[in-house]
């Protein structure tokens, strides 16, 4: 649907306890991963209010829009409100991907981004990245790996 302009929402539970649902509840997500700004706001009442390990969920988006729309809304308001969140990254993913080597590394980006608010270390991570890209072609795992360093030491 992202394709053809349609909203994506996807849940994502990592626990080392049994999971009673697949389906994260409202204002239970400790993360909101948008690759649009718009869409992050559109799924904040997901995120709970509630300190995890002593600070709020996260909100991490992209800042470039997908606007799609005739009446799509300011960017500059749409960016204030990403910034009222307690916790928030706003990552300029496109031109970090550019970075990296591949435009379409974007979600690599995002996953470096959103990486310090997961309880998965960064090199188990990248080992992953790795692994994974190594078998199709050595060069697309280390433009993969750079994407992902590039998007975790990014600040808002």
């Amino acid at each position: 649907m992202a394709q053809r302009g349609g909203a994506v929402l996807a849940h994502l539970r990592i626990s080392d306890n049994p999971i009673a649902s697949d389906l994260v509840p409202r204002g239970a997500a400790n993360l909101i991963l948008g690759m649009e700004p718009v869409e992050s706001l559109r799924y904040a009442e997901w995120l709970s209010p509630k300190l995890v390990n002593g600070q709020p969920g996260a909100v991490v988006t992209a800042a470039e829009p997908f606007a799609n729309i005739p009446n799509y809304p300011d960017m500059s308001i749409i960016l204030d409100a990403v910034r009222t969140f307690p916790l928030y990254r706003i990552i300029e993913a496109a031109s970090l991907a550019k970075e990296a080597g591949h435009a379409r590394s974007v979600n690599m980006v995002m996953v470096g981004a959103a990486s310090p608010f997961l309880p998965i270390p960064a090199a188990a991570l990248e080992s992953a990245i790795l692994r994974l890209f190594s078998a199709k072609d050595p060069k697309l795992a280390e433009i993969n790996i750079t994407a992902f360093r590039l998007g975790s030491s990014r600040n808002s």
